[in-house]
């Protein structure tokens, strides 16, 4: 019972990659992850709307995102901003989180790092 819980629970939770972050789709889903990918940031409107409820993680290389992420509906998605530039700008770096990021990562290999702990997250039913 509790592994068919663990994968229904895992089967309702989904990953948007926006933008660039759109090349880590392979990884995601070599981590059991059900992903989406989304172009450019209309498409990532879009789907993030769609899939709001079942959203566990958006990786977005387009800060414009955001503005879609502020709000009550948004606050269980673990976002990752992937930025060189922000990430090493102290004064930008908190920007970014005021405006509701979770963790900012300077590269993609970091987003990949980070998408890994999401995954186990996902998939670990934990101690109940």
């Amino acid at each position: 019972f509790a592994s068919a819980t663990r994968v229904a629970m895992s089967q309702r939770v989904w990953v948007l990659l926006a933008g660039k972050a759109a090349s880590l789709a392979s990884v995601a889903e070599q981590q059991k992850l059900r992903v989406q990918v989304a172009e450019h940031l209309e498409d990532a409107v879009q789907k993030l709307r769609h899939l709001s409820s079942q959203l566990a993680c958006v990786i977005f290389d387009d800060q414009r995102l955001l503005k879609e992420l502020k709000g009550g509906a948004f606050k269980q998605i673990f976002c990752i901003a992937v930025d060189q530039a922000v990430a090493d700008d102290p004064l930008l770096r908190l920007a970014m989180f005021d405006a509701g990021a979770r963790m900012l990562a300077p590269s993609m290999m970091a987003a990949e790092a980070a998408l890994a702990k999401v995954a186990a997250v996902v998939h670990d039913r934990g101690v109940f």
